[in-house]
């Protein structure tokens, strides 16, 4: 997979509180985007030390005898030490407290795509009948209310709690990690609220089906996001087979 990345303050916001990770371990590649908590304190530090957590875990395990499943577990397991870390460090330094992120990560392996998500960023996939498919389920009060009935996904959009997490990294000791594996996959984008909040899935996948470079392509998504108004950081991790 060629894999490009891009992260952007956006229009609104002070301070760029994601950050993303492009790794390749032997043949395994791994891309990953973290959104820090916005409003709360640290929430670019959070950002920073989830990807600095699987970056270390990443580069330092040995996948060359792992099957498909034990690298499901590797990775869940990689989840969980990372939020263990963010929140350890929110709970040893006082300027850190609150603090949390988003995680949503992709691992390919044996020509199996493993995701791995915290939080409401995402992860989607163009699938071989052409289709745009998001993989990731939101972890956020607006998914909830939409999933029991109380509110549709339209009106979900400009809801006042929309911003509200049900489960993020870092803020309490152990969290739920949802894994997928999916098998049917051309490209696979991960991106951070700033992209979906501000872009229709068909406004994506649009970009996705044109015949420019992967590289071309995250940076016409960023610029994309921030015409329609860049309200919070925009960051996105393409994978393509086969481009560059």
């Amino acid at each position: 997979m060629i894999i490009q990345g891009i992260t952007d303050i956006g229009k609104i916001r002070r301070i760029n509180q994601d950050n993303f990770l492009i790794l390749e371990n032997d043949s395994v590649q791994l891309m990953m985007v973290a959104d820090g908590m916005g409003g709360a304190k640290a929430g670019e530090v959070a950002s920073l030390l989830a990807c600095q957590s699987i970056e270390r875990q990443f580069m330092g395990q040995d996948f060359s005898d792992l099957t498909v499943s034990e690298a499901q577990q590797w990775l869940k397991h990689a989840f969980l030490n990372m939020n263990k870390e963010v929140y350890q460090a929110s709970v040893n330094n006082t300027h850190y407290s609150g603090m949390g992120s988003t995680a949503v990560a992709t691992l390919f392996f044996k020509d199996v795509c493993i995701v791995a998500n915290v939080g409401d960023s995402r992860c989607y996939v163009v699938n071989s009948a052409n289709e745009f498919v998001q993989i990731s389920v939101d972890h956020s009060l607006v998914n909830e209310m939409i999933r029991l009935k109380r509110i549709t996904a339209e009106q979900a959009k400009t809801h006042p709690q929309r911003s509200v997490l049900t489960n993020v990294c870092g803020v309490i000791p152990n969290i739920e990690v949802d894994i997928f594996e999916v098998h049917d996959y051309s490209s696979v984008l991960c991106c951070s609220d700033g992209v979906h909040s501000m872009l229709e899935d068909q406004d994506i996948f649009n970009i996705l089906q044109s015949n420019e470079t992967t590289a071309f392509k995250v940076q016409h998504i960023l610029h994309h996001a921030n015409i329609r108004g860049g309200i919070d950081n925009i960051t996105l991790t393409l994978a393509e087979r086969g481009r560059l």
